[in-house]
Order: C-alpha cells, then structure tokens, then sequence
C-alpha cells in the first residue's frame, strides 16, 4: 500500500458519506474492532465500534434480499427441471371407457379388488406383520392367501417399514419364505420421515420404481403420517389423498395396502379419525377372540369375509384359514333375538334353555357363558318379556307381564 491510498478510515467515513459502504469494507471494520478491543488503543476501538453499526444501509439490505430471491427462484428451476414429467389426466368418454379391455376383478379373490386401497386393521399382538409377509408371499408367487385365488404381480413388493429394525424384518420374511429377490424394503424406524420431506419422498419413489414395485405395503400409519393430529380427518384425509399420489403416480404401483392400528376400546375399527375408515376399498380386521384366538374378517367394495379363525404355524410362520368364529352376541343383539322369537305370532313359552339353542339356531350368535340371563333382565325390566316358573320350577319366557327375580345385573 502506497502512501497516498487512503486508510480504512478514510474510505469507511467516505463510504458513508456517499452511501456506498461495500461488503468488503464491512468486513474489514469488523475485523479491526475485535483486532483493537484486544489492544490498549481505546481511540481505534472506539473508531471501530462506531462505524459498524452504520454499516449496513438499505441500498445493502436490498442487494442481499436480490441474492436470496435468486437463489430460491435457482432451487424452483432446478426442481422443476428434475421432477418427472405429470402422467396425463386418464380422461374420457363412457364410450372411450367402456371399449378399454376389463380389468381384473380382484387382486385376491373377494378380498382385494384391482388396483385396490387395502387397510389391515390390526388389534395389538394379532401378528399383523407375519399377515402382510404372508400376504406378499402370495403375491409374489400366486400361491393361494387364506383359501382364496391371488393373481400374481409381474413387478415386486415395496415395504416401508416404520414398525420393526431391519434385521428383525429380515428375519421375518425370510422365515415367511419370502423370495429374496423380490421385496424392497426401505427401514424406516428412527429415521426421518420422507413424507414430511419431498425431496425425500421424491428420492424414495424413484428408488422403488427403479425396482419396479408394484405392490406397496406401508407399516403401520401411525409412523408413516406425516400431520399433526392423527384424530383430525381434514388432515389424515389430506395424507391418505399423497399417500395414494405417491404410491400411484410417483411409484408406479397398482396395489396400495396400509397398515393400521385398531382403537382400543373397539378392536374392530381404525385408530385416529374416521378418514381411515372411509379411503380404503378394503378393510381386513385382525382381532383376538374368545380364548386368545386370533380372527380375521374383511370388508369393503365386493368383499366381504365373516370372522374365521387365523391358524398359525409357529415353525414356518405361515398363516392358514380355520373355521368361521361365530360372534358372541352382546346383551342387546341377544334380547334382541329373543324379542323376535317372543314376538312370533305362533310362539308359545318355552323353557329358557330352549330359548338359548333357538337363539343360536335362529340369529346366529354365540350365547356366552351365563346364558340369557342379562339379556332376559334388561327384557323384563323393558316390559318387552316375562320369566315365569313352571312345572318343577322351571323358567319359560313369556310376552311381557310380571318379572322374574334375577337378581343383580352386575
């Protein structure tokens, strides 16, 4: 530096004076501040201190918020130029519809329609993830699932496994007897969830349409939503809508099935809102029964499965189909039955044994250990019923009238 340039000093009080302090210069006041706080020339420090505060005019404010619009409009081209291109609208006449080829019917014979949103709603400890390795076994190699014909997939099964470590998923499937080559897992569990990420979600479906998944399998929703509030049906019913956009157009996949906790007081509906409940085409209800028994039922668009019972094979982890549960019927399902039977116009008193084989004979429900004896109460006091003693003390049932004495309901 020659001895006619001017000094820092000079430029700064210039730079002021002109409006024009640059980046540079700013830097390099406050470099001279922290250099001079740490000398004894209180006059440099002082000097210093007083230029950066005044460092930063507006004409500088305006030139970073340019470069921070340049970047962002930068990160929008740039996405814009990587995502892949929108699949056109599947648009019509009837006419145009109707002379396409017919789809299949189902994926899984009245359990699974084509192209399908399955829920597997799941009572704890009922074995959910043995029954969707089971189920992607049958998919992958056509075999028969729980009785019922599989059309195979031509692609692979995708898991996003949020419930379980890898190894432990791993284990599992290959005890299944899953065909190693054609499941794609992406383990989840402890990791950041790509639905609250795009560029996430985007990197994700690209990996498993790479692998040609064509089957998806999500476990369980609880993980996998991405909202706030899993009670909210606004919010879950935004999710449901990406999940399907992500599973559909950005995968590639023609089945979607979602995993799903059952409520705890009703081992037979969703946990959360009542969105879960109205998206799928499919729900298949896992439940434990009478006697730790493990029952599975379905519901849905052309499906429909009464309770059976799930019969597991502890060696190989397999699933097969026992006979149909019949339900045990709750109090008012049961005096229901017997006010239809009552209310007969040719029905004559019986004895309330009788009573109890006609119920089961009639309605189909499982009296429970005890009898009639609630359900007959809650009659009686209803004025629906009467419990009269007979020949050697025994009990009919008759149309209303006085009641019998059963003692506490409790």
């Amino acid at each position: 530096m020659t001895s006619s340039e001017p000094s820092l000093w000079e430029r700064i009080r210039e730079a002021r004076e002109n409006g024009t302090v640059s980046a540079r210069v700013i830097a390099e006041a406050r470099l001279l501040l922290d250099e001079t706080r740490a000398s004894s020339d209180a006059r440099l420090s002082a000097l210093a201190a007083e230029v950066i505060p005044t460092a930063a005019p507006d004409h500088l404010v305006r030139e970073a918020l340019v470069q921070i619009q340049i970047r962002e409009e930068a990160k929008r081209r740039y996405a814009e130029a990587v995502k892949p291109p929108m699949e056109p609208f599947d648009l019509g006449t009837l006419e145009d519809l109707l002379a396409r080829p017919a789809p299949p019917k189902d994926r899984i014979a009245g359990l699974i329609p084509w192209e399908a949103g399955t829920s597997i709603v799941a009572q704890r400890k009922t074995g959910k993830t043995t029954f969707t390795l089971n189920l992607a076994r049958s998919l992958i190699t056509g075999d028969r699932f729980l009785d019922r014909d599989v059309r195979k997939i031509d692609g692979n099964v995708g898991v996003l496994n949020f419930e379980v470590s890898g190894a432990q998923f791993g284990q599992w499937a290959g005890d299944v007897g899953v065909q190693h080559d054609r499941m794609v897992v992406a383990n989840l569990r402890g990791r950041a969830n790509p639905f609250t990420h795009p560029d996430h979600l985007e990197s994700l479906a690209a990996a498993l349409r790479k692998h040609e998944v064509e089957t998806l399998l999500v476990d369980p929703f609880g993980r996998a939503f991405a909202g706030t509030d899993q009670n909210s049906n606004s919010e879950v019913g935004r999710w449901l809508q990406e999940l399907d956009r992500f599973a559909r157009e950005m995968v590639g996949a023609l089945d979607l099935v979602l995993v799903v906790h059952a409520g705890w007081k009703d081992s037979g509906r969703s946990r959360g809102a009542s969105a879960l409940e109205d998206w799928p085409d499919s729900i298949i209800t896992l439940t434990r029964g009478r006697n730790d028994v493990r029952q599975v039922s379905a519901d849905g668009r052309d499906v429909e499965m009464e309770p059976s019972e799930l019969i597991y094979d502890t060696d190989t982890r397999t699933l097969s189909l026992g006979g149909q549960v019949t339900p045990s019927g709750g109090d008012e399902d049961l005096l229901a039955a017997v006010v239809d039977l009552v209310n007969l116009e040719d029905y004559e008193p019986v004895k309330v044994g009788d009573m109890e084989q006609a119920v089961r004979d009639t309605a189909g429900l499982r009296v429970p250990k005890g009898g009639l004896k609630k359900a007959l109460a809650l009659g009686e006091q209803r004025g629906l019923l009467a419990v009269q003693a007979g020949a050697r003390n025994a009990k009919f049932i008759h149309r209303g009238g006085p009641s019998y004495d059963f003692g506490p309901l409790g």
